[in-house]
């Protein structure tokens, strides 16, 4: 249950990537980051919005953990 969670949370950011052309977790920057949770503050509550970044963050240091991404 956990997994589907997560990957519900996170369905959104991968939607957000497709529409920025983003194919690669390495062209992520602070500045596209900050851009995906302006656009998700539009569509969610202040919970809601918490929590998928939350995922987020999670997931990007798990990234970040195995040498996936650039810190």
């Amino acid at each position: 249950q956990t997994l589907n969670s997560q990957k519900y949370r996170l369905d959104a950011f991968r939607q957000w990537c497709a529409e920025e052309n983003i194919e690669n977790l390495n062209e992520l920057s602070g500045r596209s980051l900050l851009e995906f949770k302006q656009s998700r503050s539009e569509d969610l509550n202040s919970v809601s919005l918490k929590g998928q970044l939350d995922t987020l963050r999670a997931f990007i240091r798990f990234c970040e953990s195995i040498d996936a991404v650039e810190r």
